[in-house]
């Protein structure tokens, strides 16, 4: 048997699927993922066991060093496994973008020229209209039904004749997952992070978390799951539930379950503390809340209904995780949520990371005193190249613009495409509309017109407010600010996505034109 290990403690060139089996190796019996009852769906023996059958079918039938797996699979817990197999086959997960649409995560995947689908039945009929999937070499659906042309992913799990191989070498500049940015920054594109990348991730990730012996997670980012694993720890996934019942579920299973740490979307902590009463969830022991703006209400109720909780901030991209992070006790302190138009506070760069700000006119400025504000850049192991705002020596350019205060701390101020005028910055104009009483949420939305661009503030009135009285008051504060808006429009309700919580950038446009 190999002593346990972990990704971080693995050379760089190693498959990052090795650490779950050095971890199966050390702890077979161990749980290693809950159902949504909260009990043990598989061992660690189990789920490695599982994909290790299907990394063997999909070699047999053709899958090669690099060649891309596109999943199209709505359990998680089965996108999990294909996921892991994948990687142990050498092959590249392709994580389509489901919150662009249907249709526009089947092209987005169609252009990776995968080789193998792995989609359930129902994905399989939308498939037909997509050449680029539907004629891919290896089509797999999910279930066990059998269908015309398509092999089963039962038949290649349950194959008690399959040789578990080891997992397939491969280098640490080779792809390993391609996933989609949100679009908050601009078009949605691909991004490919390679094993090297994701080694990395797992080793800032491990050190911000910390994990102890007995944890179990409340897995609320896909990625988190595979980390989670090769850590040796448990997880479980939240439940498929919107309306007045997903707290209650989702709160019953943390109890259940015996969850101690949880990490995810602000949304997901908005599902855990609604209608909870003081201490109702005393056994989570740390949460990790990032990946949207995250309101200041939140970390008032998560301290209240998880009084043992320590409650950290993360800000990430998808093509790095984590880039900043800060303890919820000082974000209170520095009174980041008592100055509307300051931007949003989210902490020190994360160990293994540079951060450097270029002001709008180009000019550097080092991350070491009060500066900004500025384009937010990074640089590191764990940042993943993008095709779109990566420069040759591998500076990252997020997309968002931020300042560093004179404790070196990084405050974000808002995408940078939505800059106004002599250096407004967007925080400035969203937060302190957002403030006003009769205003629910606020963002700026670039719209194409005739003349070029326009920056429109597009606005969601409060519970029973005028649209007009909210129209003339907004406008108001724009005058006296000089904020220089192109336009502002009152919108019934901000499109918001319903995983991520994040305002729809590609829903705004055609509500505010």
């Amino acid at each position: 048997m190999r002593p346990e290990a972990s990704l971080d403690e693995r050379p760089a060139s190693a498959n990052v699927a090795e650490a779950l089996i050095d971890v199966t190796a050390a702890h077979p019996a161990r749980a290693a993922l809950l159902g949504g009852d909260g009990r043990e769906r598989w061992t660690f023996a189990e789920l490695t066991g599982r994909a290790a059958r299907i990394a063997s079918g999909l070699v047999r039938r053709g899958l090669r060093p690099g060649g891309r797996v596109v999943l199209l699979v709505r359990d998680p817990e089965e996108a999990l496994v294909v996921a892991v197999a994948t990687l142990w086959a050498g092959g590249t997960v392709v994580a389509p973008p489901m919150s662009s649409g249907w249709r526009a995560a089947l092209q987005a995947a169609s252009r990776t020229r995968p080789i193998v689908v792995v989609a359930d039945p129902a994905a399989w009929l939308v498939l037909a209209a997509v050449p680029g999937l539907v004629s891919v070499r290896i089509r797999i659906v999910t279930g066990r039904r059998h269908w015309p042309a398509l092999v089963t992913l039962a038949d290649l799990a349950d194959d008690e004749h399959a040789v578990a191989t080891g997992s397939v070498p491969r280098s640490a500049d080779a792809p390993a997952l391609v996933s989609w940015t949100t679009g908050t920054t601009g078009h949605s594109h691909a991004v490919v992070r390679t094993h090297g990348v994701l080694a990395a991730q797992h080793a800032a990730i491990r050190q911000l978390r910390a994990p102890r012996a007995g944890d179990v997670d409340l897995v609320g980012l896909p990625t988190m799951a595979l980390h989670d694993l090769a850590c040796a720890v448990p997880i479980v996934m939240p439940p498929r539930a919107d309306g007045d019942r997903a707290g209650t579920l989702l709160r019953a299973l943390v109890t259940t379950a015996g969850v101690t740490t949880a990490a995810g979307f602000p949304v997901l902590f908005e599902r855990l503390v609604d209608s909870a009463g003081p201490a109702t969830l005393p056994g989570i022991r740390s949460i990790h809340v990032g990946g949207a703006p995250v309101r200041p209400e939140l970390l008032d109720r998560l301290a209240t209904v998880a009084p043992n909780a320590t409650v950290v901030v993360v800000y990430g991209a998808t093509e790095v995780e984590p880039i900043a992070a800060i303890d919820a006790t000082e974000w209170r302190s520095s009174g980041a949520g008592s100055t509307p138009g300051r931007g949003m506070l989210v902490g020190r760069p994360c160990g293994g990371i540079d951060l450097r700000l270029v002001p709008m006119e180009g000019r550097e400025r080092a991350a070491t005193s009060e500066a900004g504000p500025g384009r937010i850049l990074v640089r590191g192991d764990r940042v993943a190249r993008d095709p779109v705002r990566s420069d040759p020596d591998g500076w990252l350019d997020t997309g968002d613009v931020g300042t560093i205060d004179d404790e070196g701390r990084l405050w974000l101020l808002g995408r940078a495409s939505n800059m106004l005028a002599g250096g407004v910055a967007p925080a400035e104009v969203e937060q302190s509309v957002a403030a006003l009483e009769e205003v629910h949420a606020s963002t700026l939305v670039s719209v194409p017109g005739r003349d070029g661009p326009r920056l429109v503030l597009a606005v969601q009135p409060a519970a029973n407010a005028s649209p007009a009285a909210v129209q003339a008051r907004v406008a108001s504060m724009a005058s006296d600010r000089g904020w220089g808006l192109d336009r502002i429009a009152v919108v019934r309700r901000l499109p918001r996505d319903a995983r991520t919580g994040k305002i729809d950038y590609r829903r705004l446009p055609s509500l505010v034109r």
